[in-house]
């Protein structure tokens, strides 16, 4: 295993931390920040009743974190796995629920391929991101499928008045290099922002288990994003983002044929390419002193892949799309009265594509298309500016599968005298089959289930937060629960040979705790953690890739007049199970469960303002060297130095 000297010193440091988590516990935020999610509209985050935690532009800055996907460990309820190195594909759970059930939007669009039904965390960079705001607990009645477990609203950086051009490189271990380019623009009237980057890394993530050759895998990703808005005047307003992202990556063959690595990873000369674009068009209209609120957007993300299998010496690849129409109007009642109500009513159309690129047989379908329309309304009421009530129900029409109705309802106490503020919430979700679980691409070998029901979810969770020292110090507390109807789950018949998808008869069962806290001082000194009990079982038995225990502590401090800074952050995650094919066909074509051993992770970063226009950085990632595996058979990378700078000119 690999481990540095100093490995017996740090490792009981890192004792002291995890048994001290509790008392520190991360976080909440420090302001009283407006959110996009949890609302038809945006509110005041502490008067949503749901659970939701936000990384802002400071926390990201403090946290040092290169990839969005590691910031997401910093977050409670959320778990993180990825499969090696950079690249390897990258799942983030919530609340114990499964990847696909977590809903993702990047500036508002939804960016899962519509094939998968799930998003790639592998490649996304947080250099580019304003913030992040996660929502936790079934979300369906306002965002429909896959909120099944909560959502995930990440927000790119936009233009600020007057014009910004910025350079940032960054070079490191495992080759890794990188480099950004971003220009901004504009006024009150009309802005805009490019932002070019490109990354590319080597790593051998085959376990030492099960390598064959010792080859490093390389990682090669490119990304561009764009907005633009322009308010023509105070009643209307228009605005859009575009997002490409080009990966290429090196992977692993994988064996499955029962022979001496089956179930486990090796190096050969596999590859994957992954392409996806977004765009999103916006108009707002605001009438009645804002009384009357109307949005029609335009959102649509295509998504082509292509792999190269080298074990099976055989191609695949395919293309898929979403296309989402939008329009809802919101109507203020009593503002600013001792009781506020806004309604808003919402409909949405969407329309998705799926096509088989690279089919291997006549045998083979080549495309299926689906579609949806969703009809929904929210009511929100402010009393007395302490108590704030939310209720959602939505309606959604699907040509492929059953219909479904979802709601929420939420609730939100604050009492201003001593900063305490009581937060609940109830509501359902709903995930609906994949392409390929509902038609079966390849009849050979796996047949699509037309029968499939949608996955769905109820979920309930209470908690409250208290600010404390002139809000200098938050902790907040919630419990949760939810139980998952209809699992989709895998299925192989003995009769004829075939694989399909089944509805489980079963439920999923999922409960546990979130504490989060954080202390923000004024001699530049911040603190905050997080930790996650959370116990998720299938038919009695523990799903996998669900750590019973989750935590993280990171601090951070300013100095020399907020020219410098140096910030440390240490994630823990507990033992957990993972699915070992090992000895799959021994056992009658069923999956082992094997214990993955808990980990701790120490990163170092920091920087120094060397004039208004030049920053230089630092950053050592695993400062243990810590020896681990998220994913059975896949090493994660070592110790790691980096370096780099960041110009801006404005």
């Amino acid at each position: 295993m690999r481990r540095s000297n100093v490995f017996t010193v740090v490792s009981a440091a890192s004792v002291v931390l995890a048994t001290s988590i509790p008392h520190l516990a991360i976080a909440s935020d420090q302001s009283e920040d407006i959110v996009v999610i949890g609302s038809a509209t945006p509110i005041e985050r502490s008067t949503l009743g749901s659970s939701i935690s936000v990384l802002d532009t400071v926390a990201i800055d403090n946290l040092g974190i290169k990839y969005a996907a590691d910031l997401l460990r910093h977050i409670p309820g959320l778990a993180v796995s990825r499969s090696g190195g950079q690249g390897g594909l990258t799942q983030v759970r919530m609340r114990g629920a499964e990847s696909n059930h977590v809903l993702v939007l990047i500036d508002g669009i939804e960016v899962a391929a519509a094939g998968r039904g799930e998003f790639d965390f592998a490649s996304l960079l947080s250099a580019d991101i304003e913030s992040i705001e996660v929502l936790r607990g079934p979300q369906s009645g306002l965002y429909g499928s896959n909120a099944t477990a909560g959502v995930i609203s990440i927000t790119t950086k936009g233009a600020k008045p007057g014009g910004q051009f910025t350079l940032s490189s960054e070079v490191g271990s495992s080759d890794s290099r990188q480099l950004a380019v971003s220009m901004a623009g504009g006024d009150d009237i009309t802005s805009g922002r490019l932002n070019v980057s490109y990354r590319e890394s080597e790593f051998d993530t085959s376990s030492d288990d099960s390598v064959i050759d010792d080859e490093d895998d390389k990682d090669r990703a490119l990304a561009i994003t764009a907005s633009a808005k322009w308010s023509p005047s105070r009643y209307v307003s228009f605005d859009a983002n575009a997002r490409y992202s080009d990966n290429d990556t090196e992977t692993d063959g994988y064996d499955s044929t029962g022979g001496p690595l089956q179930g486990l990873p090796f190096d050969d000369k596999s590859y994957s390419k992954d392409t996806d674009f977004s765009i999103g068009l916006n108009t707002h209209i605001a009438l009645l002193d804002g009384k009357s609120l109307t949005k029609f957007s335009l959102a649509s993300t295509v998504n082509e892949t292509e792999g190269f299998d080298a074990t099976y010496d055989s191609m695949s690849g395919s293309e898929s799309s979403r296309v989402a129409y939008s329009a809802q109007t919101t109507w203020v009642f009593g503002a600013n009265s001792a009781m506020e109500n806004r309604a808003t009513v919402f409909a949405q159309r969407e329309e998705e594509t799926y096509r088989n690129t690279e089919p291997s047989s006549p045998t083979q379908i080549p495309e299926q298309e689906r579609n949806l329309t969703g009809l929904g309304l929210e009511h929100r009421a402010e009393i007395l500016d302490s108590v704030f009530l939310s209720s959602i129900v939505r309606h959604d029409d699907n040509d492929a599968f059953e219909d479904v109705i979802t709601y929420s309802t939420s609730i939100a106490y604050r009492i201003k005298q001593s900063g305490t503020r009581l937060h609940t919430s109830y509501g359902t979700g709903v995930t609906n089959p994949s392409f390929f679980q509902q038609f079966g691409f390849d009849p050979g070998s796996f047949k699509g289930n037309s029968e499939l029901k949608p996955e769905k979810s109820r979920g309930w969770d209470v908690g409250v937060e208290q600010r404390l020292f002139d809000d200098s110090v938050i902790v907040d507390i919630t419990y949760f629960q939810a139980t998952l109807e209809d699992e989709i789950t895998h299925f192989y018949d003995l009769a004829d040979s075939m694989s399909t998808s089944v509805n489980a008869e079963d439920n999923s069962k999922r409960e546990g705790v979130e504490l989060s806290a954080s202390y923000a001082s004024d001699i530049g000194l911040s603190i905050d953690g997080s930790y996650t009990y959370s116990h998720s079982t299938e038919d009695g038995d523990r799903e996998v890739r669900r750590p019973l225990h989750i935590a993280s502590v990171s601090t951070a401090y300013r100095f020399f007049n907020d020219k410098a800074k140096v910030a440390l952050n240490y994630i823990y995650n507990g033992e957990m199970l993972d699915s070992d094919y090992r000895n799959y066909f021994t056992n009658g074509y069923v999956a082992e469960k094997t214990e993955l051993s808990s980990y701790r992770v120490i990163n170092l970063n920091g920087d120094f303002q060397v004039n208004e226009n030049l920053q230089l950085f630092v950053r050592v990632d695993n400062v243990l060297d810590e020896d681990y595996e998220e994913v059975i058979g896949y090493q994660t990378p070592g110790v790691g130095y980096f370096t780099g700078f960041i110009l801006s000119i404005q």
